[in-house]
């Protein structure tokens, strides 16, 4: 009779470890669904933002932020969303054309639904500047806080990671 008791303990034991497996494994399928499904959306969203610098479309970029958005430097600096919208808006006025805006997610996780990326970024083009026109290439990584809001992911954090380089007619710009 001992002998059965404990068999039947160890499958009742056995069957719960299997349903706590189960379910881990599950919430962890869930948990790279919803990774899977932020990363969708953010990447719709940040084609929607380099179409919007390459057709020069402020409102378009604007409609990818949050009202409530920080920009950040490489040196710590951080802009307001007005002021942001006033320095993309000064960019614009810059531009001749773009062959390449690209942003790349390297990396995403979320966390308290906030969706946590580091992202590799290329803009490639022609600005006009008071000396003259001149070949741009810039090639920075951020750091990107993405909120949902009302069923749209908005960017609502960017941080510049030390190490972007901007060159103009290939000569190296200092960094901001």
């Amino acid at each position: 009779m001992h002998n059965e008791a404990m068999k039947a303990s160890s499958v009742r034991l056995t069957l719960i470890c299997g349903l706590l497996a189960a379910s881990v494994f599950g919430l962890a399928q869930r948990e790279s669904a919803a990774v899977h499904a932020a990363r969708r959306a953010i990447t719709a969203q940040t084609a929607k933002f380099s179409r919007g610098y390459k057709t020069k479309n402020l409102k378009m970029l604007e409609s990818v932020i949050s009202s409530d958005f920080v920009s950040e430097t490489a040196k710590g600096q951080q802009l307001s969303r007005s002021q942001s919208v006033a320095q993309m808006q000064q960019s614009l006025n810059f531009i001749v054309k773009l062959t390449q805006v690209d942003s790349k997610i390297l990396s995403i996780q979320l966390v308290k639904g906030v969706a946590v990326l580091t992202c590799d970024n290329w803009l490639k083009g022609t600005v006009k500047l008071p000396n003259g026109m001149k070949s741009l290439v810039s090639h920075n990584k951020t750091l990107e806080h993405w909120v949902n809001s009302k069923g749209t992911w908005l960017l609502q954090f960017q941080r510049q990671l030390p190490g972007g380089k901007t060159t103009l007619d290939g000569k190296v710009q200092p960094e901001d």
